[in-house]
């Protein structure tokens, strides 16, 4: 005898793994009256996988529908968890190189879009101030020109140049479209660095680059769209930014 836990975890088991439970071997026909709900939830969530990678699935073509469903299989999606919060794993999981860096790309621009950031104060004294990149940047190094090849895929299905190493980093705009932007090595290490707090003394004494480069760095990328300043004095953080 099965409480309805069991029965919902068998239910679900079924799903993923395509075969029958031990649970439903005595009903009649429970295989195939399951069938309509194995294909219903694979599809819903390849179509998820699709919406969120659909520059991945344009890459990968075919490929792409047997792929999502071995992903599903081995990586059951969470109780209650949105379609568009599913699939931080997909990019590993693809063995083609372009195809794991646009992944990674693509979920960047999804969590991007979906981050929150919080209220600014009025005020915050620079001089006591930690800087630290906003909670809605994310940072890409890839060994391929994956941005390119992305914005390439995008509007004409070609792929393009992808032999060069490229960095970049990803915000929202007002209007909640991601846009990406390239940075040189030097503007990545910057930006990778205050990915935790630091002080601007501490910034200069951290990186290995003269300070004069790096005096030409930081009108491009202390800048109100990618860092936030905490005050040290303060238990609040900010996301107020300032040029320096």
């Amino acid at each position: 005898m099965y409480d309805d836990i069991d029965l919902q975890s068998a239910f679900v088991h079924s799903m993923l793994t395509q075969t029958l439970s031990e649970s439903f071997v005595d009903a009649p026909d429970m295989d195939a009256r399951l069938e309509v709900y194995r294909r219903n939830f694979m599809l819903g969530h390849c179509n998820a996988l699709r919406k969120t990678f659909a520059v991945t699935s344009q890459y990968l073509g075919d490929a792409f529908t047997s792929l999502a469903v071995s992903y599903i299989c081995q990586h059951r999606p969470k109780a209650n968890q949105l379609f568009a919060t599913y699939g931080e794993e997909f990019s590993a999981f693809l063995d083609d190189p372009i195809a794991t860096e646009l992944a990674k790309l693509e979920w960047d621009l999804q969590s991007v879009v979906m981050a929150a950031v919080e209220d600014a104060p009025t005020t915050v004294d620079p001089d006591r101030a930690y800087w630290q990149l906003r909670s809605d940047v994310r940072l890409l190094h890839s060994e391929y020109n994956v941005g390119a090849v992305y914005q390439t895929l995008k509007s004409s299905g070609d792929v393009g140049s992808i032999e060069s190493v490229c960095s970049y980093y990803l915000l929202r705009c007002k209007d909640g479209v991601p846009v990406i932007q390239s940075l040189s090595l030097e503007e990545y290490s910057v930006l990778e660095t205050l990915r935790s707090p630091h002080l601007i003394d501490e910034l200069f004494d951290k990186l290995t680059f003269s300070k004069e480069i790096i005096v030409n760095i930081l009108p491009k990328v202390f800048n109100p769209k990618i860092l936030k300043v905490t005050d040290g004095n303060s238990i609040y953080h900010s996301e107020m930014c300032s040029k320096v």
